[in-house]
């Protein structure tokens, strides 16, 4: 459908909008592309669709600007969320670490003790060798003592 000429009706038809919306831009800013006007038709220079392009073209990029700042408020408020979250996580992190520190400190003081205690314990085992040794000597020393006693003793009995 490509003339040199359209009616109102065509151009409504063609572009899918309303009469009354072509009516109005044609009292501002369309009356260039009117090419014979009377009192029931207005003839419309095929021009006029390249300007209804051209406003079609404008609102779709001013819509898609209108879509992506949408979409880019998403995006920053999906990423404070994600931030706060972080946070969060950073917190119980670092109260884990603190905590598994103190553990660690007290396990360390443990084993301290416990090398201290195995550390008296040693001492205590050569302490009571010692002594078995002595004892066993003086035992030594008494059973000879002993048979010497007994052997005299027996000579009167002989």
């Amino acid at each position: 459908m490509d003339k040199e000429y359209y009616t109102v009706n065509e151009i409504s038809d063609i572009l899918n909008i309303s009469k009354q919306a072509i009516y109005q831009r044609i009292k501002t800013d369309l009356s260039k592309y009117i090419v014979n006007s009377d009192n029931k038709v207005k003839l419309l220079s095929k021009e006029i669709l390249n300007e209804f392009n051209k406003v079609d073209k404008e609102n779709n990029k001013e819509i898609e600007i209108l879509i992506l700042k949408e979409k880019l408020n998403g995006k920053d408020e999906l990423i404070n969320s994600l931030k706060s979250q972080l946070n969060i996580f950073n917190d119980i992190l670092n109260q884990q670490i603190e905590e598994k520190r103190e553990i660690n400190i007290k396990l360390l003081q443990l084993i301290e003790q416990n090398n201290e205690l195995n550390k008296n314990n040693q001492i205590l085992i050569a302490q009571l060798q010692n002594k078995d040794k002595e004892i066993q000597e003086n035992l030594k020393e008494d059973v000879i003592k002993l048979e010497e006693k007994s052997k005299g003793f027996f000579k009167w009995f002989k």
